[in-house]
């Protein structure tokens, strides 16, 4: 007999919506994680999130056990204590890449068609075109830094919108996919180089934080605008600061903030060339099903002791 926990702090996913599937594996008693976890019996299969990770769950959980995140990131979680514990651990990459390859270009329309001065002047009754500031897309380079499952739903977007695409990824020899061209992150400068539309898509690791800095910011072009929907410290906040004050860059969007949540004293937050989201391009009202699709699979794998598939740990 196996048994699913579901993280109590889970919206996305919650014990209902597995008790309709799994009736008899479900164990939903407790208002915590933990006393669930120390109740279930074992083998158990937990569901849980980059962002509601605890450590304290690590005491609920035993060697056999598998853990798998409704979501691609798992930067909070500690890898090498789930290792030693024998428990396994998968994330859930691309479940949430519709949604983000969407709100990527909805934030950057925000500034090329003017929707943020026009949503104002609907509001205030005002019938007002403003045609010097609008501009489009089609013709210039979209340059997406990290092309996982996120990365290239944003890119094919970006090829739908008739732009150039380039790419930035740890092993570019091993790409198959929409960008047009691929660059190793030794090139990231040339990638970047011109573009209009910067895409952040890439994991927090030691060597991503504050990935882009000064250099990185001057080589894209004058009016680019850079939409962060990967995490907030691969951003030198500094330098992005510096950069849009210095009219580098025409506008920053982001769905991600170093720290985060961003601090009402931020200066972030009273620029008309920064536009910022709560973390939440990676929400939608399909979430639950498209995880959910996923993870019956895996269940049925682990129950029967097969290979988990994308599996970190």
């Amino acid at each position: 007999m196996t048994s699913i926990v579901v993280d109590p702090h889970l919206t996305v996913v919650t014990s209902e919506h597995l008790a309709d599937r799994y009736p008899d594996a479900v164990i939903d008693e407790g208002e915590d994680a933990v006393s669930r976890l120390r109740s279930a019996p074992t083998p158990t299969a937990f569901i849980t999130s980059n962002t509601t990770w605890d450590d304290a769950f690590l005491t609920g959980l035993e060697d056999g056990d598998w853990i798998t995140s409704v979501g691609s990131g798992y930067d909070s979680l500690p890898l090498r204590a789930l290792e030693d514990a024998g428990v396994a651990f998968t994330n859930s990459p691309g479940v949430n890449a519709p949604q983000i390859g969407e709100q990527v270009f909805a934030m950057a329309f925000m500034y090329t068609r003017q929707l943020w001065t026009l949503c104002e002047q609907q509001q205030e009754h005002v019938w007002s075109r403003p045609f010097d500031d609008l501009t489009d897309l089609t013709d210039d380079v979209c340059c997406v830094v990290g092309l996982g499952h996120v990365g290239e739903a944003v890119a094919e977007r970006a090829t739908a919108f008739e732009m150039t695409v380039r790419g930035v990824k740890r092993h570019p020899n091993e790409y198959d996919g929409i960008a047009d061209k691929v660059y190793g992150p030794d090139s990231l400068s040339t990638a970047l180089e011109g573009a209009r539309l910067v895409v952040l898509a890439v994991p927090l690791t030691e060597t991503t934080r504050h990935l882009i800095g000064t250099s990185e910011l001057a080589a894209t072009a004058s009016d680019a605008i850079l939409v962060n929907v990967a995490r907030g410290p691969i951003v030198d906040t500094d330098a992005l600061l510096a950069a849009l004050e210095d009219d580098e860059l025409r506008a920053a969007c982001l769905d991600v903030t170093e720290p985060e949540p961003l601090p009402r004293e931020s200066p972030l937050w009273d620029r008309r060339d920064v536009f910022i989201t709560p973390h939440t391009a990676g929400l939608s009202n399909k979430y639950s099903s498209r995880f959910l699709d996923r993870f019956d699979a895996q269940y049925e794998r682990w129950r029967r002791g097969k290979a988990l598939n994308y599996r970190v740990v």
